[in-house]
């Protein structure tokens, strides 16, 4: 019975493997963009709140500043850098989202010291901009 021929693969040079093992790096200018997006995002919609926006309906500027919020969100997704963060930033990170949103929960429901005040806003609000921040660098 005559032998078969193998096939042969062809051989990974040291450059080739290198380069298979390099992960891509996303340019410095897109996280410019992406923390852009977030920060315009907070911004529309914080100011309709506070009521800046002449005429039309609020749920309007609400949609549209959610919107651009959103399209942030998703450049984060495909956002990568050559490190990995430690597992307390995930957790940072989330928290200080989470008590933003309370604090500005709870403004408006009249449970924090001293009544309905917009410093209790803006503390929430920046709280959840801190966590966004966070996200840029998160591996």
């Amino acid at each position: 019975m005559p032998k078969s021929k193998g096939r042969r693969k062809p051989r990974r040079t040291a450059q080739q493997a290198i380069q298979q093992s390099q992960v891509k790096v996303s340019p410095k200018w897109y996280s410019v963009v992406m923390f852009s997006l977030m920060a315009i995002g907070v911004a529309v919609v914080a100011l309709n709140w506070i009521g800046v926006y002449p005429g039309g309906e609020k749920g309007v500027y609400s949609l549209i500043g959610l919107g651009i919020l959103a399209a942030g969100f998703v450049m984060v997704m495909a956002y990568k850098s050559g490190e990995t963060s430690p597992k307390w930033y995930a957790a940072l990170m989330f928290t200080l989202m989470a008590i933003g949103v309370m604090v500005i929960i709870l403004n408006y429901i009249d449970l924090v010291p001293g009544g309905h005040r917009s410093i209790f806003l803006y503390s929430g609000l920046g709280s959840i901009a801190a966590g966004f921040l966070m996200t840029m660098n998160y591996q």
